[in-house]
């Protein structure tokens, strides 16, 4: 009832003035639609498409590919510490400049993590080379995000390992579908999940305004 009367932009701009002051450069918001009433309003005044995610779904019935016998790698867990420690590592060494990189903290991936076995490593030499965030949801769903190998070992079929073998584990676990989220600008990681069966259930677009 208190719409089209200029509230809303005066709002805005009220946010836009004083939010760089509490040391905000830029604000963002989700949509689920480019054409709903909130991207349009948000869209007249300043705010860009910055990117489109979606979520991909694997259903427990599909049959996984076998596991490659190649490239070797071990595959572990470690405890708290040292999991946190190399996720954060591994994290900027597949990421880093990337427009989908949001690196983490290491307090936020305690506060986030509910066990350190959630972290799946895939170790070369004796050294870490990547990493695949895999857990059980409360409501019996699998989720992986984010899985990322350092930079050196990419494009070597690390990531295909040890993706499938964070399906198998949540699929011990009783998962009863599996999600991935991802940019769709992601192509390498886009063609990575069809391969192994991941279908695209829902998207969503973030819009943002530089202050």
């Amino acid at each position: 009832m208190c719409r089209q009367n200029g509230l809303g932009t005066q709002l805005l701009r009220h946010v836009q003035d004083t939010a760089p002051a509490i040391g905000f450069n830029r604000l963002s918001h989700r949509v689920d639609s480019l054409d709903d009433d909130v991207a349009a309003f948000l869209l007249r005044r300043d705010f860009v498409v910055e990117h489109e995610e979606c979520l991909l779904e694997l259903p427990a019935t599909s049959e996984l590919p076998l596991t490659p016998v190649e490239p070797s790698c071990e595959l572990l867990t470690f405890s708290w510490t040292r999991a946190v420690t190399e996720f954060c590592r591994l994290y900027d060494e597949s990421f880093y400049g990337m427009p989908w990189s949001q690196p983490y903290t290491g307090g936020e991936v305690m506060a986030l993590l509910d066990r350190p076995e959630d972290l799946l490593f895939a170790v070369v030499g004796g050294r870490p080379i990547g990493v695949a965030w895999h857990q059980l949801l409360p409501d019996g769903r699998g989720r992986i995000e984010p899985i990322g190998i350092s930079r050196d070992y990419q494009g070597r079929g690390f990531g295909r390992r040890l993706l499938l073998a964070a399906l198998r584990r949540l699929r011990d676990r009783g998962a009863n579908v599996i999600e991935i989220g991802l940019w769709r600008d992601n192509a390498t990681a886009m063609r990575l999940y069809s391969s192994v069966g991941f279908s695209e259930t829902d998207h969503w677009y973030f819009l943002a305004c530089d202050l």
